[in-house]
């Protein structure tokens, strides 16, 4: 449970501006693709805790995110042999795109079963490759970076200002609308407005 969101949604901040970095970066070690795996899975992580703690608006929990589907081409399984392998057995060229909810593509980044970083021709860092241990049997997604900093910012940027509950039949009480109000600023600006 997440009682006081103000510290996650600065570091998931903090976490947008180091893939922003990372993403024009030309020499890779272990360490660094380490630090960037780390910073795309405590960000889902959190992002789901807060999701699961009503701490993202109705808005922003229904909203759908943009990403790249590679569809499984073969009859070979991903598996523990395969998954550092995956244009062996997925679609690569042809990716079609897909929505994934707030929670969906969370799980897929926390459940991961593949996890490959990607970059373009020029050698920058561009996004993730990942499909989680009960996605891998129906394909993969392409994440980009720059829907991690968009996700990133726009759960770090929310501000709730109001939320409503109310007791069911057993007289149990129920979340019935979470409302959020954005800073008109970068939240490091002002200091924690949440």
């Amino acid at each position: 449970m997440i009682n006081d969101s103000v510290p996650w949604r600065e570091q998931l901040w903090r976490s947008a501006d180091e893939l922003e970095r990372r993403r024009a970066q030309r020499r890779w070690t272990e360490r660094t693709s380490f630090l960037v795996e780390r910073e795309i899975m405590v960000g889902c992580y959190a992002i789901r805790k807060l999701h699961e703690a009503r701490k993202v608006s109705d808005a922003l929990a229904a909203r759908e995110w943009e990403v790249t589907r590679h569809a499984l081409t073969s009859a070979r399984r991903p598996d523990i042999w395969a998954r550092a392998t995956p244009w062996e057995y997925s679609d690569f060229p042809h990716g079609t795109s897909a929505m994934l909810s707030i929670t969906d593509l969370c799980n897929q980044v926390v459940h991961s079963y593949i996890w490959l970083l990607s970059a373009t021709e020029a050698g920058d860092f561009d996004g993730i490759y990942v499909a989680s241990d009960r996605q891998r049997l129906s394909g993969l997604f392409f994440i980009s970076v720059d829907r991690f900093v968009e996700l990133f910012r726009a759960v770090g940027s929310e501000d709730i200002t109001y939320v409503r509950m109310q007791r069911d039949t057993n007289g149990d009480l129920q979340y019935v609308g979470i409302l959020a109000r954005e800073p008109e600023s970068d939240p490091e600006d002002e200091g924690s407005q949440r």
